[in-house]
């Protein structure tokens, strides 16, 4: 399975600055409607910051992920809700065998 973002590829961009806990949310949601227990997750660039997000919220569904490209978030950004910190991050890399 594979999926854009809300505002790019073929979504419309009428939904631009779609927040990533809507994007790995979404995942999970559709992953559960097709009965995924657990799966692999491959993300580049941005995609790859929510396959961080979404191996950090949900990690039992996760069973390995690869990402390129992707950076760890701040906390900064963690503070406002946005993403992971960097050693919460490193901790799922850490569980995932990264």
């Amino acid at each position: 399975m594979s999926g854009s973002s809300c505002g790019h590829a073929r979504t419309g961009r009428e939904n631009a600055g779609f927040p990533i806990s809507n994007a790995y949310y979404n995942i999970q949601i559709d992953c559960r409607a097709l009965d995924l227990k657990s799966f692999d997750v491959v993300g580049f660039s941005l995609g790859g910051m929510i396959a961080q997000q979404l191996a950090f919220e949900y990690p039992d569904m996760i069973r390995r992920i690869k990402e390129q490209a992707a950076i760890a978030a701040s906390k900064a950004a963690a503070a406002r809700g946005e993403f992971a910190t960097d050693e919460q991050v490193r901790a799922v890399w850490a569980k995932h065998g990264l």
